[in-house]
């Protein structure tokens, strides 16, 4: 997890508006009972605006991170219609991934906003949020993860 705070850091320094969802933010909601979970990525929500998306893929190559959209690298004088109907960035450093999701249908960015919960510069989506994205993804991890922590509770 530690490895993803200066990328965050510089992310939120910037003032790009996302909020991080995914494994991520279930350890910051259930530091105990996800202390054993390995992180595989970082998952972020970015709010959904052009100029949002072009400041953050900016920071990240700024820090050396390859942004790509659908396995073609992309830099920061995109324009919208490149981007419709692909929902998400990724980028990568090494062996850090970062999925920058602009397109959620299910959880409008307004509402996503409104459920924030900032823990220092980290801007950590609501559990009810995180919850739902898992399980509409609804792989079998997800869903075992999340059968876990209901029953704990």
């Amino acid at each position: 997890m530690d490895a993803y705070f200066p990328i965050l850091q510089q992310l939120s320094r910037a003032n790009i508006q996302f909020a991080i969802i995914g494994t991520f933010a279930l350890k910051h909601h259930f530091p105990e009972k996800m202390a054993t979970y390995t992180l595989g990525d970082c998952d972020l929500i970015i709010q959904p605006s052009l100029p949002n998306i072009k400041s953050a893929i900016s920071v990240l190559r700024e820090n050396d991170w390859k942004v790509s959209l659908w396995e073609h690298e992309v830099n920061s004088n995109l324009e919208w219609t490149l981007l419709e109907g692909k929902f998400y960035l990724r980028a990568t450093q090494n062996e850090l991934q970062l999925d920058l999701t602009y397109e959620c249908p299910w959880i409008p960015w307004v509402e996503m906003e409104r459920g924030i919960n900032r823990v220092g510069y980290l801007p950590i989506a609501a559990i009810k949020h995180v919850k739902r994205l898992k399980q509409i993804k609804g792989s079998p991890k997800d869903l075992k993860t999340l059968d876990r922590l209901s029953k704990e509770n």
